[in-house]
């Protein structure tokens, strides 16, 4: 698998020099599974400790792909910490350009941030950051931001705290749970009904328009996206198959992240018990949930289908079992 990627890689590098880069940088029609690839790649390489290739990897990925935010901050902390600012630079800039703005000392401390900051490329990511920002708010779709600003605040907000004031009241917890539950239901019913009609009528609110801002890892999309087994509503299962038809497709056009697309999968699983993607999850951030898979034979062909890599590698880089059902072949 490894040695497939890497010739897979050496293609990449070969048709890059045969193009110019405006010709294809950042190629916003592409299949997305080839930069999913290479990202999996860079994994594999760091995980190998080979840094110098996983840095290759990652400029190859951005100079064809905008990237998904939370793939820019590890070549950003490798350049950062062996001094190469050059790179830090470059990979700050398209980290900005194409995701927006974030706390670059805050993110990677104090010592690699001002070692950063003192040198002649620390100075000019500080005059031309700016420049960056209102470049990257060109992409800004205020309609969509305002849709997943609000469908995203009243998510969160019944499920932190509504109904709280008014439980010293209710006698039986019971009670309190009923109607924190009924409120929950509807609140996701009209969310999903808004984002359902936004999406016929507008198209997806991709990140794209969003200044590239990973939001749908939201709490929203996740909540409604429900497994649609037997004992499902009609509503419940239009909801499932809508999410399912939309997202899948959105992670080949590089709008949706395939580890959230695959977590909000699993997740409508969570009731039976099993996972479909196997993605690593923890209950409260500690306990790792380790679910069976469902149809563990073709797993890795789903995961190949939405860009992650295979789960055997995943889990070996993570540190973590193999489900309890998956023999590795």
């Amino acid at each position: 698998m490894i040695i497939k990627l890497r010739l897979y890689k050496i293609v990449l590098i070969w048709l890059t020099a045969c193009l110019s880069y405006s010709g294809i940088a950042q190629n916003k029609t592409a299949n997305y599974l080839d930069y999913y690839k290479l990202i999996n790649d860079a994994e594999v390489e760091l995980y190998e400790k080979d840094t110098s290739s996983a840095i290759n990897t990652y400029l190859l990925a951005f100079k064809n792909f905008a990237g998904f935010e939370v793939d820019y901050y590890t070549p950003i902390e490798l350049t950062l910490t062996q001094r190469k600012y050059k790179l830090t630079y470059w990979f700050i800039e398209q980290k900005v350009l194409n995701t927006g703005w974030f706390a670059l000392d805050q993110l990677f401390g104090k010592q690699l941030y001002d070692g950063f900051i003192h040198s002649a490329y620390g100075k000019k990511y500080l005059y031309n950051f700016p420049k960056w920002i209102a470049e990257n708010e060109k992409n800004y779709n205020f309609n969509n931001l305002r849709l997943m600003a609000s469908i995203d605040a009243s998510d969160q907000l019944v499920r932190d705290g509504t109904l709280r004031p008014f439980k010293k009241y209710m006698h039986n917890d019971s009670v309190y749970r009923a109607a924190r539950s009924e409120i929950i239901h509807n609140v996701d019913s009209t969310n999903f009904i808004r984002f359902q009609n936004y999406c016929q009528e507008y198209g997806f609110p991709g990140r794209k328009s969003l200044g590239g801002k990973d939001l749908y890892s939201s709490a929203f999309l996740i909540h409604v996206f429900k497994y649609a087994d037997a004992t499902a509503s009609n509503f419940e299962k239009e909801r499932f198959l809508f999410l399912d038809s939309m997202l899948k497709k959105q992670v080949l056009l590089g709008e949706y992240e395939p580890n959230d697309f695959a977590y909000c999968m699993d997740y409508s699983l969570d009731a039976d018990s099993v996972a479909l993607y196997g993605i690593p999850r923890y209950w409260y951030g500690k306990e790792f949930i380790n679910y069976p898979l469902l149809d563990p034979e073709n797993v890795n062909k789903r995961r190949a289908e939405i860009g992650l890599m295979p789960i055997e590698i995943e889990r070996k880089i993570k540190n973590l079992p193999l489900p309890p059902n998956y023999v590795v072949k």
